[in-house]
């Protein structure tokens, strides 16, 4: 309206002027129409006054506009401005909980890992405390292989002994084993406890910067007037960052479990190889006792043998000195008879008459013959009788030394396996 009103205004102006142009109008003319119209002057007042109006009503219309759009962006400013504040401190909160179940597996975990170290030690002293009495037990076998003679016998004892160190290899191999999986399950501790610290420390720094950002407010100096980064298409989704802290949670859950597993295997098996160990260390400790109760009782009968021998061979030795006093003691009257005989012999002519007195000579000296020749005979018997008892004596003396060999041997074997406490209460 305004536009169309200046137009219309210019009009008698632009007509006036071709007028002095022209030369049809006087100066006194002239300098009446360069004079505004009375009408032209009402025109121009209300022109002004109603673009002063409409001026002033855009101004109120946009000044209450700019104000309920000022104070409808204020509401919902602070709006999300609260919204932001619940936002972090539930972010805050998840953290928290998160940090705190971190906390308490680390501790849980270092505490099995220590608990587990324990186990390896109590394994690693059990395997070397199989060493000594397995070389024990190879010990006793090679020196009962210094028996002699029939005493050389695979008894109970060779038995207990092949078994007792077949047992003692065989749980040293079982402890190398037990170890290897101790030293694999504490690596997988170890890592499973750094993973937990790593995300714990991440955990920390996400909580320092969060509660960084709850506590800022627009007092707060040094802020930044321009965001970082209003977009996070490489960031991780909340759900992948739960199941992340809860993928590594589960995983040292069950490291802790394998590893109150092998603790429990562990248990067992220390328990039941000392068991089975003491077991058979009394199996052997038994037939020890049993095997040297037999040579004990052997010695003790071979002594007998021996002392009955010797009295036996001092008898006959008597014997047989007293029937060389009887054949030597014969030999006089022998003697008598048969030079009775050969004097008799000599007499002269008629007077050799086969008289009562030959026929009692030819008779004592027979008689005496017989009687030297049984006595010999008899003599000869019992030197047979002496030289079989003086063998048998020389095979009780020796069988006394082979007993006595085997129980020294024996003895010295139980007396190095007193080095152990084996007997099982």
């Amino acid at each position: 309206v305004g536009m169309l009103s200046d137009s219309k205004a210019t009009e008698p102006d632009t007509q006036q002027q071709q007028q002095v142009a022209s030369g049809s109008v006087t100066p006194s003319k002239e300098m009446a129409l360069n004079k505004t119209q009375p009408k032209d002057w009402l025109s121009s007042k209300e022109r002004l006054a109603n673009s002063a109006r409409t001026t002033r009503d855009q101004s109120k219309t946009t000044r209450e506009q700019t104000f309920s759009a000022a104070r409808n962006n204020t509401v919902a400013l602070q709006r999300t401005q609260r919204d932001v504040q619940n936002q972090l401190s539930l972010r805050i909160d998840e953290l928290e909980t998160r940090r705190a179940d971190l906390e308490r597996a680390i501790e849980e975990t270092r505490q099995e890992t220590d608990a587990l170290t324990a186990h390896e030690k109590m394994m690693n002293d059990a395997l070397a405390a199989k060493t000594e009495p397995l070389q024990i037990a190879q010990k006793c076998a090679t020196s009962r292989d210094q028996r002699q003679g029939v005493d050389l016998v695979d008894d109970d004892v060779d038995r207990q002994l092949d078994k007792e160190a077949a047992l003692l290899m065989r749980l040293q191999k079982d402890c190398v084993a037990i170890l290897a999986d101790c030293k694999e399950q504490l690596r997988l501790l170890r890592a499973a406890t750094i993973r937990l610290d790593k995300d714990l420390q991440d955990k920390y720094a996400a909580l320092d910067i969060e509660s960084e950002c709850a506590n800022l407010d627009s007092s707060t100096v040094q802020l930044s007037e321009s965001a970082a980064s209003l977009s996070l298409n490489s960031a991780v989704r909340p759900r992948d960052w739960d199941a992340h802290t809860e993928a590594n949670l589960q995983a040292a859950a069950k490291e802790r479990a394998a590893a109150v597993a092998l603790r429990e295997r562990i248990d067992h098996f220390l328990k039941q190889s000392e068991l089975e160990t003491k077991r058979q260390a009394n199996a052997v400790a038994d037939a020890f006792n049993a095997r040297l109760a037999e040579l004990a009782e052997a010695k003790k009968s071979a002594e007998q043998q021996l002392t009955q021998t010797q009295l036996e061979l001092q008898a006959v030795q008597r014997s047989i000195s007293e029937v060389e006093e009887s054949i030597t003691a014969r030999s006089g009257p022998l003697a008598v008879a048969a030079t009775r005989l050969q004097k008799r012999a000599q007499r002269p002519n008629v007077e050799l008459v086969n008289d009562p007195v030959h026929a009692a000579l030819v008779k004592e000296h027979q008689e005496i013959e017989q009687s030297v020749a049984m006595l010999k005979k008899q003599l000869g018997e019992e030197q047979l009788v002496q030289k079989g008892l003086r063998r048998t004596q020389l095979e009780i003396e020796e069988d006394l030394q082979i007993k006595k060999n085997s129980l020294n041997i024996d003895n010295a074997c139980m007396q190095l396996r007193l080095q152990y406490e084996y007997r099982a209460v």
